[in-house]
């Protein structure tokens, strides 16, 4: 039986609009004071609700508990099916890059790292929705969170960036710059520039005094709840990193012109599939938060849910599409076939052996 059929509707004058109340089951008062809603995962400012002398909370009743979102429950097991499948593909695919010597290049150590910061995110993002709100362990998720999928920008960034440098006129000055030594560099960038805003994040959080962009994590979702410190502290960020992303591809496309259109002596195969998997990336991240701020700007659910698949799934489109290459493929058959030509040795060398220990013995 549907017990939200039976709410009392009533016009409230201080609301200016038709309300219902709420039972306390369906709710949760942030610290901030703002009211969130179980059922739609929604916080309302507390102009938006009242609390009357008994402690009645009464809502407006197009912010009703009955109200979802066109795509909610759709989303929902979207996201704990992508999630489940996602997570696995991301550790399959760090596996073979650490198994397989030819891509245990600079770029594919680039890649790692991104990929194991995604894993994080991904992972804690699935269990996220098991834990209490509010507690240290929703806080801390949430806290990691926010970290992890920074890190996973800003070493997208080191890619693009990377792949520039590869194609650009500075390929005999990139040659003094190589191997750990580069490596560092990238990692110090893109490991702190998180480190330094989840900092500041949290110096908003704790201050005696509530400041404007405190993140208010872990009030009602394991996640940042204040929509101003999601903005300039996620948000804005990411629409920056994308943004030089998307400069980085076209100097890169340029140079590639400049280059001779992928024949110049400067650029190699291995380049290529650099810059093959450079684009796969920047497609595969760039149109899935693309489409969260299109959703943001224009609140059409169409882009929602597809945030929502290309967010789940990102983990099973990466795994499809690097493991998928000419180059995996290569080394996975030859691995096979040393393995194989390795088998098969073994009883030649028992059945050479056997025939001289019978030799020996008629001759003795």
């Amino acid at each position: 039986m549907n017990t939200n059929q039976c709410r009392q509707v009533i016009y409230h004058p201080q609301l200016n609009c038709t309300t219902t109340t709420l039972n306390e089951s369906e709710y949760y008062i942030t610290s901030d004071g703002r009211l969130y809603l179980n059922n739609t995962q929604r916080l309302l400012n507390q102009s938006e609700y009242t609390r009357d002398s008994q402690g009645i909370i009464s809502i407006c009743v197009k912010n009703n508990t009955t109200f979802m979102p066109k795509y909610s429950t759709a989303e929902h097991y979207i996201t704990y099916v992508g999630l489940i499948i996602s997570i696995p593909a991301l550790a399959i695919t760090i596996i073979a890059y650490l198994c397989i010597p030819d891509l245990r290049t600079l770029p594919g150590k680039l890649l790692i790292s991104l990929l194991s910061a995604l894993l994080v995110a991904e992972l804690l993002f699935l269990i996220s929705f098991q834990i209490t709100p509010s507690t240290v362990l929703c806080i801390s998720s949430a806290v990691v969170m926010h970290y992890s999928f920074l890190a996973t920008f800003f070493w997208m960034n080191i890619i693009s960036c990377d792949t520039w440098y590869t194609f650009s006129g500075l390929t005999q000055i990139r040659n003094i710059g190589k191997g750990t030594k580069r490596l560092v560099l990238y990692s110090l960038y893109a490991w702190v520039c998180p480190l330094v805003l989840v900092t500041v994040s949290l110096i908003f959080e704790y201050i005696p005094r509530r400041h404007e962009l405190s993140p208010g994590y872990g009030n009602g979702t394991c996640w940042i709840t204040n929509r101003k410190s999601l903005q300039w502290l996620f948000a804005i960020p990411v629409l920056i990193i994308l943004c030089l992303n998307f400069i980085a591809f076209i100097l890169t496309a340029r140079g590639i012109y400049l280059t001779g259109k992928l024949s110049s002596k400067y650029l190699s195969k291995h380049n290529k599939d650099e810059f093959i998997a450079c684009i796969k990336l920047f497609f595969i991240m760039g149109l899935t938060w693309i489409s969260a701020f299109l959703y943001t700007f224009t609140s059409i659910e169409e882009f929602s849910l597809l945030f929502c698949i290309l967010n789940s799934f990102v983990g099973l489109f990466i795994c499809i599409s690097f493991l998928s290459t000419k180059t995996v493929r290569r080394s996975i058959l030859r691995n096979l076939h040393k393995i194989t030509k390795f088998s098969t040795k073994e009883p030649i060398v028992s059945s050479t052996e056997q025939s001289m220990d019978i030799s020996t013995k008629a001759s003795d």
